[in-house]
């Protein structure tokens, strides 16, 4: 039973990472996007980057679900 709780538990507290790496990679993009061309401030771009990002992280929390 406690195995169970504790699994809960890391399941919750990477979850929880998860969520808060998305939103840091996400800005993290963004920002370099802008650094490297200041005039493109296309909104789809940066969509598109941060989509890659959100998809990449969600990828590195299954794998790490995974393996533990």
């Amino acid at each position: 039973m406690s195995e169970m709780v504790t699994l809960a538990l890391a399941n919750l507290f990477f979850g929880l990472f998860g969520i808060a790496a998305v939103g840091m990679a996400g800005a993290a993009l963004v920002g370099l996007l802008n650094a490297l061309s200041p005039g493109a401030s296309d909104f789809g771009a940066k969509a598109l980057v941060a989509g890659v990002a959100v998809l990449f992280v969600l990828g590195l929390i299954t794998l790490a679900s995974n393996l533990s």
